[in-house]
């Protein structure tokens, strides 16, 4: 589709062209197109999320909008079928007549094809061009990366309101790991939890524990960590116990002996590693 919206460029800087809005109509449709493709590639459909779909059928209206613009331009429609089935080498440009008396035969100025500068065509397929080398680079790694995904990728459950800030203070904190254990181990009602932490490069990282009437899930921002593919990471807990950990580092589970100003621990095991809460 990027290509094909180049071929709507090319009129736009010949000189006497008269369908300009035509030309730059049909440009950018099929440069949202090309967007629009784009983003499939990451959610893998057509048809979602929402907006995705909203987008691809304005495109179709767009790309109709072109054909029936292009039908008024020509008269009729069965203008356009004549002219799309002459040869193709009645589009090639004539050859200069010359009268019998060896001088050139004047045209009509509207009859010929006017041509557009080399020089303004080449920057304006250099300047598309290097506009969208630029934003694939932005979108396909570094802080571009991360920002397209926390702003259309994002999983649904992290932007529940419900979900509270894991906070300083230890008693309320106790509090809270407390009564996320407690919905996940009854399997009812909604708790969710955001534990804001740091990568060893120092770049920010959030884990959102969220226990949704016996469904539990655990996802991991990666969107800020550099050394990752700023993506989020969604994982099923096997199992998860409440518990603090002794002067080791060994945990101990259960917490009923402790003191409101001991540190409980979340321990929370997946299939090949083990998170802890905390």
């Amino acid at each position: 589709m990027l290509g094909v919206s180049l071929f709507f460029v090319v009129p736009l800087y010949r000189r006497g062209e008269k369908h300009r809005w035509f030309c730059f109509y049909g440009m950018m449709v099929f440069f949202s197109s090309a967007g629009s493709d784009f983003y499939e590639t990451y959610t893998g459909a057509w048809w979602r999320p929402w907006w995705l779909i909203v987008w691809n059928a304005f495109t179709g209206i767009g790309i109709a909008g072109i054909v029936f613009w292009y039908i008024r331009i020509r008269g009729s429609f069965k203008a356009v079928v004549e002219e799309f089935n002459k040869p193709l080498s009645s589009f090639a440009p004539k050859k200069r007549q010359t009268s019998q008396v060896g001088h050139p035969v004047e045209f009509d100025k509207e009859c010929i094809p006017s041509t557009p500068s080399p020089y303004k065509l080449i920057v304006v397929l250099c300047m598309l061009f290097l506009l969208v080398v630029a934003g694939l680079g932005l979108c396909l790694s570094g802080p571009g990366r991360g920002w397209m995904n926390r702003t259309f990728f994002a999983p649904k459950a992290i932007n529940d309101s419900r979900i509270v800030l894991l906070t300083v203070p230890t008693e309320q904190r106790n509090q809270q790991l407390k009564a996320f254990y407690k919905t996940y181990h009854n399997k009812n009602g909604f708790y969710g939890l955001v534990s804001p932490k740091q990568t060893i490069e120092g770049d920010p990282l959030q884990i959102f524990l969220i226990s949704n009437n016996g469904q539990t899930q655990v996802i991991i921002d990666y969107t800020h960590d550099r050394y990752s593919d700023r993506n989020y990471k969604q994982l099923n807990p096997l199992t998860i116990q409440l518990g603090y950990k002794d002067d080791k580092g060994n945990f101990i589970e259960g917490v009923s002996n402790l003191s409101q100003d001991s540190n409980y621990v979340l321990k929370i095991e997946f299939p090949d590693d083990t998170l802890y809460v905390k």
